[in-house]
């Protein structure tokens, strides 16, 4: 079987070491650059389905993509316990988190460049800074990829805009 662009992103990610296994910290009170901000249910994985939930496959490519360009916070509209959850339920992704935040309670103010993924866009939150709406919610199962543009869309975009 053919490797999948999310394996041909990991195997790069992985030969040339650019995280080091670490998310760029952040102390909660600096201002940042920029930051990408990444909803959690129905974007990086499904809905609970008999109590379990499925990580997208391409997942963790794209947040470690992003983590190499700026701080990765999972959000969810469901507060900052179910994006915390999530990285309990899948802890690959933990090294590339700088946090867990509900949509509401993270300090924009402090964010030159605040971008965002969500699979839709209903949270006022969402759509008052640079977005991408997957206009998908995935719900488990195989991948449209849709992430993992989306992620790769974002980093072009801020090296055009910050360099």
């Amino acid at each position: 079987m053919a490797p999948t662009k999310s394996d041909l992103v990991d195997s790069i990610y992985t030969k040339l070491d650019l995280r080091k296994n670490k998310a760029i910290e952040w102390d909660g009170r600096s201002k940042l650059k920029a930051a990408v901000f990444v909803d959690v249910d129905g974007t990086l994985a499904s809905t609970y389905q008999k109590g379990k939930r499925q990580l997208r496959p391409t997942a963790l490519s794209a947040i470690k993509m992003l983590s190499s360009h700026a701080p990765v916070f999972l959000w969810s509209v469901a507060g900052a316990e179910n994006a915390e959850r999530l990285t309990s339920e899948f802890p690959q992704l933990r090294p590339y988190i700088a946090g867990c935040y509900g949509k509401k309670d993270f300090p924009l103010e402090l964010v030159d460049y605040p971008y965002c993924i969500d699979d839709e866009g209903i949270d006022d939150v969402v759509l008052q800074i640079n977005h991408v709406i997957l206009n998908e919610t995935y719900d488990g199962g195989p991948d449209s990829e849709l992430l993992l543009e989306a992620a790769k869309s974002i980093v072009s975009h801020m090296s055009e805009r910050i360099g």
